[in-house]
């Protein structure tokens, strides 16, 4: 084994994840805030069910709370004192420990809104204020998820990936000519978009405390153009073709990032070479274990998810359209709207195996090149260059292309041959496209820590070859879908809102009865 000599990039990854935690807050600020139980079971239930209707990735389900009490709630304009009330409501949907936030963290997040309510004020003439209200009101989600949940681990990660990318993938071969701020903006997106999942909210947090720390009202128009940029970039083609270079080569770093987050030590682990790649290789035994279990987690979530979609439409559409046309219910299409799609989902847990040891080998080798100096050459990464001569493209092509209608054809014939009829056939389609794109998303889920490339039979190929243009339509309805969730929608409206409002009405009813009291 080499000696341990750093890279110039881990020693920043140690020095970040050295910096100490801000010490606590003196006197009355370091009370603790203590929620009662009013309304903490309907919280609790209401909030499992819509994280299943609106399947986000378990990250950002806090953010996500944080963000929907900020939209009903808080103007950002003109800003009143609520973060009490929020910590209230996100204690009691379990997303904070009890007695665990401090009255002057409430304080920082108060104060949070006053700055942002005055950079909102500057930026309105750079931009839409409708655009910029909802830029900041996602900056003020993320940052108060930060103040709330801190994390110092995981910026340095971030920070760590960032430079180990720059300097490793080949530019000249992903890329022409191209300002360089713009390839890094799109290499930042990447990164977060494959290695820690982040949604472009929290990839716009993360870029404009990169760029400006906590900005201030007069870096409101380099704040407005950043934002532009970034919403240009995070599904821009560069940014695609870089998050498949990096997604092809990914799982020693998500390895990486694992031993940071759950090594207590991980400092004076990191400046021990030999103890280091000892320690990646549990962890990797450990992560396929966890990701396996992982997967069969979001199988059973997407099952509930789709009997959930299902159950609504079946009872707002398919029952009564049936009523109405044929004077009774087509069991037989509505059973088969209802059960084939879990059950199919549910047919993927048997196909998903974990990587093999010789995969472990190769990301302990990967990960000594990325944190280590060495005699091996360091890494490099370029995209696959896969040649065809235009006679060969051109019949691939045809081949795909009578696939792909031969593939919706057969679906047709099928549930014509059931006794479909238009209504519940769509339905079925539906419902059938998006689970197809479900289990091709969970696949790639699988394969996240797998560094080889993996034998795929001709079955396998045959079958992906079949269900590719449900795929394709699948991942056009799931884009869709997250942008106007029609279920998630009726949760807020006919159960969230009404609810939440009664029991926040109860609750300032007895601090109403407790000042009385105390006056008497």
């Amino acid at each position: 084994m080499a000696d341990t000599t750093l890279l110039a990039s881990t020693e920043r990854l140690i020095i970040n994840l050295n910096t100490p935690a801000p010490p606590p807050e003196p006197g009355t600020d370091a009370q603790l805030i203590h929620v009662s139980d009013i309304g903490a079971g309907f919280y609790l239930a209401y909030e499992q069910l819509r994280n299943i209707a609106e399947y986000r990735e378990h990250h950002l389900l806090l953010r996500g709370a944080i963000a929907r009490y900020l939209s009903r709630y808080v103007q950002i304009d003109n800003p009143e004192p609520y973060a009490q009330d929020l910590i209230v409501e996100l204690t009691q949907a379990g997303y904070l420990a009890n007695d665990s936030i401090t009255r002057g963290t409430a304080n920082q997040i108060d104060q949070l809104a006053l700055q942002i309510s005055h950079i909102l004020a500057q930026s309105i003439q750079y931009a839409d204020s409708l655009t910029v209200t909802n830029w900041l009101r996602q900056y003020m989600a993320v940052n108060i998820e930060a103040t709330l949940a801190p994390d110092s681990r995981t910026p340095a990660v971030m920070q760590f990936a960032y430079e180990h990318y720059l300097i490793s993938i080949d530019q000249t071969a992903t890329t022409s000519d191209i300002a360089d701020h713009i390839y890094r903006v799109a290499l930042t997106c990447a990164i977060q978009r494959t290695i820690f999942k982040s949604d472009i909210t929290t990839t716009r947090y993360y870029l404009i405390r990169t760029a400006l720390r906590q900005p201030v009202p007069t870096q409101a128009q380099t704040l407005v153009q950043l934002c532009q940029l970034i919403d240009e970039y995070y599904q821009h083609p560069l940014t695609n073709k870089l998050s498949n270079l990096i997604n092809r080569y990914g799982a020693p770093m998500r390895i990486l990032y694992r031993l940071v987050l759950e090594t207590t030590a991980v400092v004076n682990l990191l400046s021990n070479r030999q103890s280091t790649l000892s320690k990646v290789k549990m962890i990797c035994a450990e992560a396929y274990a966890h990701n396996q279990k992982q997967i069969s987690t979001r199988i059973i979530r997407s099952i509930l998810f789709i009997l959930i979609t299902k159950t609504l439409i079946g009872i707002a559409i398919e029952v009564p359209y049936d009523i109405a046309i044929y004077g009774h219910i087509l069991w037989n299409p509505l059973i088969i709207n209802i059960l084939f799609p879990p059950l199919y989902m549910a047919t993927l847990s048997l196909t998903i195996t974990p990587p093999s040891d010789r995969n472990t080998e190769v990301i302990s080798s990967y990960i000594d090149r990325q944190l280590y100096a060495g005699p091996i050459e360091a890494l490099r990464y370029a995209p696959r260059k896969r040649r065809f001569t235009p006679g060969l493209s051109a019949s691939f092509n045809t081949i795909y292309a009578i696939g792909f209608i031969g593939s919706l054809s057969l679906m047709v014939w099928t549930l014509y041959q059931l006794g479909f009829n238009t209504i519940n056939g769509g339905i079925f389609f539906f419902f059938f496209s998006a689970v197809s794109f479900l289990a091709w998303r969970i696949r790639r889920t699988s394969a996240e820590l797998q560094i080889l490339d993996r034998n795929q039979g001709l079955v396998q190929g045959l079958i992906d070859f079949l269900s590719a243009p449900f795929i394709a339509i699948g991942h056009w309805i799931s884009d869709r879908y997250s942008r106007a969730n029609l279920v998630t929608l009726i949760l807020d409206l006919a159960i969230e809102l009404p609810f939440k409002t009664v029991i926040r009405l109860a609750r300032q009813w007895l601090r109403f009865l407790r000042d009385k009291q105390d006056e008497l």
